[in-house]
């Protein structure tokens, strides 16, 4: 027998967009979100364009505090996971919390946290290193941190394999066991040190896009 699921809810933070109805606008539109690269200074690689998400300010959403806390792909899972909860009308609270899951798969995970602190380990010495180091950089924080945010006390899952990290989620099947599942998928490469990964990129002059799109699904009686 075959299983239903809906969609109730849906978040973007996106090259062409860090909402919903603009992503959605822009796309429509032809809106392009490559642009030259401005998160670090490209001129020794041959690749000097890429799809990066712009003007995004988490502190907005999640506060200066808890934002500092989070890597930028963290960030990205918070922010549209609120979004998706405004979107869905869903209060956890009024819910079973236990049925209430999340699954966010990650190519990289906290790769621009792993680069900032190798470099303060080599410059200033493992002292100086932040406490805040593997709880940021764990490609399955994101997964952990939208649980907590939000209160989902059901199965919390990460998907970890390249740029197929996508298509896993999409794999997986606790719908069996959970009434509301949050879903969603991103890479986060845009540094410097991902750069070199990805070099192969510029025969075609167009980087790694990164993306994270939340998705709310309520199992059918």
């Amino acid at each position: 027998m075959s299983k239903k699921v809906m969609v109730t809810g849906l978040g973007l933070v996106t090259p062409i967009g860090n909402q919903v109805d603009i992503t959605w606008n822009n796309l429509i539109n032809g809106k392009s979100g490559i642009d030259y690269i401005k998160s670090f200074d490209p001129e020794e690689y041959e690749t000097k364009i890429a799809a990066e998400v712009k003007e995004f300010d988490p502190s907005e959403i999640l506060g200066r505090k808890e934002s500092k806390r989070l890597d930028r792909f963290s960030q990205f899972a918070c922010v549209a996971s609120k979004e998706a909860i405004n979107h869905s009308g869903l209060d956890i609270q009024n819910e079973d919390a236990t049925r209430i899951g999340v699954i966010i798969g990650s190519g990289v995970g906290g790769i621009i946290t792993i680069t900032d602190q190798h470099k303060v380990l080599l410059n200033r010495g493992p002292k100086r290193v932040s406490p805040f180091l593997v709880p940021m950089m764990l490609g399955d924080m994101a997964s952990g941190q939208v649980s907590m945010m939000l209160g989902a006390k059901g199965p919390i899952f990460s998907t970890v394999s390249a740029n197929s990290s996508p298509v896993i989620n999409e794999g997986k099947d606790f719908t069996s066991s959970l009434t509301i599942l949050f879903e969603s998928c991103f890479d986060n490469p845009n540094s410097s040190a991902a750069s070199d990964i990805f070099e192969e990129s510029s025969k075609y002059q167009a980087g790694p896009l990164p993306y994270i799109a939340v998705i709310i699904w309520n199992k059918s009686s």
